[in-house]
């Protein structure tokens, strides 16, 4: 992981992955685990409504105790913020087909497919030109492209074959909905593979994050 990213929590119990100290990339995670951090942060991203990706306890205590935290998001997002105490001049809004200058960084917000409105995230380091792309519960990266992208934090939920065996499984519990759902809202490993292989340089790092454990997984 080095200077340029760190995973402080990746799943369905929670989700926050922070860029140069300074970005985080959604605020699924308990007060605690931001804490130390939070001298340092000055941005947030958010993708989904969703608690693993925005826990509102958390974010309720951020807005508190750092007031002039900037928060990005899309318009779908707004109201929630604002709900939980962040002020409107602290919320940065980002609409689809748009790039955004934000000092130390451009982003550009891609719409992703998921069961509510959910963004990922293209960002660049002006300085370096160090280009990062995020994005997570999502059942296709149909449309999205990031070229020779240094990093690429990209959720794989699931292989196919553990995809039918948990479905066969279900089927004989009479939970198949459960099985689909997640075919049809998360990111597989092929699928995956083939959006690391279509855009990734050699140089690249690519992530596979947000794996998802059913209960009682290890």
């Amino acid at each position: 992981m080095g200077d340029n990213y760190k995973i402080l929590k990746s799943g369905s119990s929670g989700n926050c992955i922070l860029l140069r100290n300074y970005i985080a990339l959604d605020m699924g995670i308990s007060y605690s685990l931001i804490k130390p951090y939070i001298k340092d942060l000055k941005l947030v991203f958010i993708s989904h409504c969703h608690k693993d990706h925005l826990l509102p306890s958390t974010v309720r205590t951020l807005a508190f105790n750092k007031p002039n935290l900037k928060w990005c998001v899309g318009r779908f997002l707004v109201d929630t913020l604002l709900e939980l105490g962040v002020k409107p001049k602290n919320i940065f809004v980002l609409d689809v087909g748009k790039k955004y200058d934000l000092g130390a960084i451009e982003v550009e917000p891609v719409e992703l497919h998921h069961d509510v409105e959910n963004f990922g995230y293209k960002i660049i380091f002006k300085k370096d030109n160090y280009k990062v792309i995020y994005c997570v519960d999502t059942s296709s990266m149909d449309g999205i492209e990031a070229k020779n992208y240094d990093l690429y934090l990209i959720e794989a939920n699931y292989s196919d074959e553990e995809l039918e065996q948990r479905i066969e499984k279900q089927i004989e519990n009479a939970e198949f909905v459960v099985g689909m759902r997640v075919a049809n809202t998360h990111l597989s490993q092929g699928q995956w593979a083939d959006f690391i292989m279509s855009n990734a340089k050699d140089t690249s790092e690519a992530v596979m994050i947000h794996q998802h454990k059913e209960k009682g997984e290890k």
